[in-house]
């Protein structure tokens, strides 16, 4: 397994609830493939964005108060973590990565209202959707959480240096996981922690 990969991953299933938020006056959110806007917000180049949107990745922007303050990923054929892991999806799995809120509007729930549009808006092509975010991230943990994700593996570091997984959540769901799958399945992981 990788070295040092850790943070949690979640998942949220076609049919699992949605919790309501609080409406939030002039938001939404929306599919896009304004490559000016999106290098913009991300401040990554216009190759990078473009070449993300050849491999299948759909942009989302959330909206607030008639500006352009977060965006987010959707991978629809494979999922990768940082610059040496990487695995296919199938066409029912999405993969939702690279999200950022800008500075000045975080704190008033762009984060989990985004992560549901996208989860309503490719609920009709696919089953399963994947999210995870770093060791420490709570703003990210916060979000997902409250958008109703549920978890399924923690990676925690190990004193020699590596990762191990622990299964956090319902072992179906867990075992489905396709970076689990990557590993080698769920005998590769350690059991739930009590």
């Amino acid at each position: 397994m990788a070295n040092q990969l850790t943070g949690m991953r979640y998942t949220w299933w076609r049919g699992d609830p949605l919790p309501a938020l609080a409406p939030l006056a002039t938001f939404h959110a929306e599919h896009t493939t304004d490559v000016k806007l999106l290098v913009q917000l991300s401040q990554s180049g216009l190759s990078a964005v473009k070449a993300r949107l050849a491999d299948g990745n759909a942009a989302y922007v959330a909206f607030f108060q008639g500006q352009a303050v977060a965006y987010g990923w959707c991978a629809t054929r494979r999922e990768q973590i940082g610059p040496h892991l990487a695995w296919s999806l199938t066409p029912n799995e999405r993969s939702l990565w690279d999200f950022n809120t800008l500075y000045a509007w975080r704190g008033r729930g762009i984060y989990p209202r985004l992560l549901q549009t996208i989860l309503q808006s490719e609920v009709g092509a696919a089953e399963h959707f994947w999210i995870g975010h770093e060791t420490g991230n709570t703003a990210s943990q916060r979000g997902i959480r409250k958008a109703g994700f549920h978890p399924t593996i923690e990676g925690v570091p190990t004193a020699a240096g590596q990762t191990q997984w622990i299964v956090r959540g319902d072992r179906v769901r867990t075992a489905a996981d396709p970076m689990v799958k990557y590993f080698g399945g769920l005998e590769m992981l350690c059991p739930d922690a009590e």
